[in-house]
């Protein structure tokens, strides 16, 4: 390899392990939000179930709820969005480097998650993974779900 190939194979390798850094990262964030917000929104379902009759302090309840809700909510959905990004680029690169190393067959970049079977992991009640849904969507649909639950109470509390 002559020195100009083997820079940048060192430039694309460095910047493929930096991306790949700054996906795990991003994955450290969101979970940690995604614990943050489920305490909070549980934290407000308990204080709700606590209380045996409505009063105008459900109402502050279910529009706390709606707001952590929502904010949950846009955060999720954003967080895919630059999963999605992420992976992208480290997949672009992974395909790079496989090319200027003249490398073929199926050969998968860190983060890769393909959909359906993989040869050798057999699926139990315990472990399978779903083709439709995936651990981010997931992640995005549960705060939806809370959203939902607060503005069905409150439209419960204004109709009673």
């Amino acid at each position: 390899m002559n020195p100009d190939r083997t820079e940048l194979l060192n430039l694309l390798t460095k910047d493929y392990e930096i991306k790949v850094n700054y996906l795990m990262h991003h994955f450290d964030s969101m979970w940690g939000r995604f614990n943050y917000f489920l305490a909070a929104d549980s934290a407000l379902v308990l204080v709700y179930s606590q209380n045996n009759y409505l009063t105008f302090n459900s109402i502050a309840v279910f529009l706390l709820g709606i707001m952590i809700s929502f904010l949950w909510y846009s955060f999720a959905v954003q967080d895919r969005y630059v999963i999605e990004i992420y992976r992208s680029q480290i997949e672009a690169l992974f395909k790079e480097i496989k090319r200027n190393l003249a490398i073929e067959g199926d050969i998968n970049y860190a983060g890769f998650t393909p959909k359906g079977k993989i040869e050798g992991i057999k699926s139990n009640l315990l472990k399978w993974r779903s083709k439709r849904l995936s651990i981010t969507q997931g992640a995005a649909l549960l705060p939806l779900g809370y959203l939902v639950f607060w503005v069905l109470c409150i439209f419960g509390f204004l109709k009673a």
